[in-house]
């Protein structure tokens, strides 16, 4: 007797229905993503503009005396944490803006980031952050293929700091 053959087992149509079916899931995934991506960056262009807005930054100019002040109160703010006690530290706008003039770990806020109003719990800050925009083929004097244009955004953030 013959031995029963199963065609339905080697039929091509099975491994070539998969393959399509993987590869149009692919194409989708990547159209929706691309898609999804220009959207994106068509929503941050509503509030963001292709030139970064300069935030003031607080001159050190002959403000030694209250540098001074701040570094003293500061030391001895660190000093009383090291005790058993509670302690606390009360700055005003200026004395933040002051800080993140003079000291050297707060310099990547110069220019981008600058208190203008202390009003009970909430901070008033401008803020003036580059980010990468829309994505464009790159310049010759770019590296690379693919860059960004470079967006700013420029605002007014209001926070409250809890503890």
């Amino acid at each position: 007797m013959k031995p029963v053959r199963d065609d339905s087992a080697r039929s091509p149509f099975a491994g070539c229905a998969i393959l399509i079916a993987a590869l149009a899931v692919m194409v989708f995934l990547i159209g929706f993503s691309i898609l999804t991506l220009f959207r994106q960056f068509n929503e941050i262009a509503k509030f963001t503009g292709t030139k970064p807005v300069p935030v003031a930054i607080s001159s050190l100019e002959s403000r030694e005396p209250e540098l001074n002040r701040l570094a003293e109160r500061i030391e001895t703010f660190r000093q009383q944490l090291a005790g058993d006690g509670e302690t606390s530290l009360a700055l005003s706008a200026d004395d933040l803006n002051l800080a993140i003039a003079a000291y050297e770990p707060l310099k990547e806020l110069r220019g981008t980031f600058h208190v203008t109003e202390i009003a009970g719990n909430n901070l008033r800050v401008a803020i003036s952050f580059p980010l990468n925009g829309r994505p464009r083929f790159a310049r010759d004097d770019e590296p690379g293929w693919i860059a960004s244009a470079l967006v700013a955004i420029a605002a007014a953030m209001i926070f409250s700091p809890t503890r």
